[in-house]
């Protein structure tokens, strides 16, 4: 998935393939000590082919203005083998042109997976790993990892960090009203001050997922000036499945 070497807002925004516990209640309200956890869907995440996911994103300044908003589609677009094991080709793009940028997924009993490329910052070799984005069924308050990447002028491999803090929270949406799971991801970036020393700029990404569908919502907020603020929000707008 990485091929750059620093974290983007958009990036931020789309993925939420990830969280630290810290929780946030915009637009949505947590029933976990009302209601019993969410089963799993049975077989989880549709990813046949044709499936289509359509969001909007929308972009804020440090006052809370809307500065941009856009469409964003994701596609399964094909299928293949790696390794031996079978994945969905997913298609990302902001037009249904599906031309952007592609990537390997699969659902087992323990999530939602991805393929992905990352690059040493020190050096032009790539390596191509599957990553778990989100794990499903989970316990309350587990925590994993995800996303394994390198920043530049660092030999050192740094991984977001995900945690479930509700296992059934209603996440309001253009698409709809959805019973999700919440997970939090602490989706920092990272950089070298004059002495070498690694600086981390801390951002939190709130992210709603139903297994039976996929990602429902992201809310992605940055520290600016000393306080938590929010960056965008990603909404699904739109869900068709083949």
């Amino acid at each position: 998935m990485l091929t750059s070497n620093v974290s983007s807002p958009e990036r931020n925004l789309l993925y939420a393939f990830l969280l630290i516990l810290f929780l946030f209640q915009l637009h949505c309200t947590d029933n976990s000590l009302e209601q019993p956890a969410l089963p799993p869907a049975a077989p989880g995440m549709p990813l046949s082919i044709g499936t289509q996911w359509s969001y909007t994103v929308t972009h804020y300044d440090t006052l809370g203005r809307v500065v941009k908003s856009m469409n964003r589609y994701t596609k399964v677009v094909g299928d293949t083998m790696i390794d031996g094991t079978g994945y969905s080709i997913l298609s990302e793009d902001t037009t249904e042109r599906f031309i952007e940028y592609r990537y390997p997924a699969l659902v087992n009993d323990q999530g939602y997976f991805r393929r992905m490329r990352y690059r040493n910052g020190t050096s032009s070799a790539e390596r191509d790993t599957t990553v778990l984005g989100f794990r499903f069924p989970a316990p309350l308050h587990s925590q994993f990892t995800t996303e394994p990447h390198y920043y530049a002028g660092m030999d050192r491999l740094i991984a977001d960090t995900l945690t479930v803090t509700s296992l059934n929270t209603k996440a309001i949406v253009p698409a709809g009203e959805f019973q999700c799971y919440q997970y939090v991801m602490n989706d920092n970036s990272y950089s070298l001050d004059s002495l070498g020393n690694i600086v981390v700029h801390r951002n939190f990404v709130v992210v709603h997922h139903l297994a039976s569908i996929g990602l429902v919502k992201t809310e992605v907020y940055w520290t600016h000036q000393g306080t938590l603020q929010l960056l965008g929000v990603t909404a699904l707008r739109k869900f068709e499945q083949q």
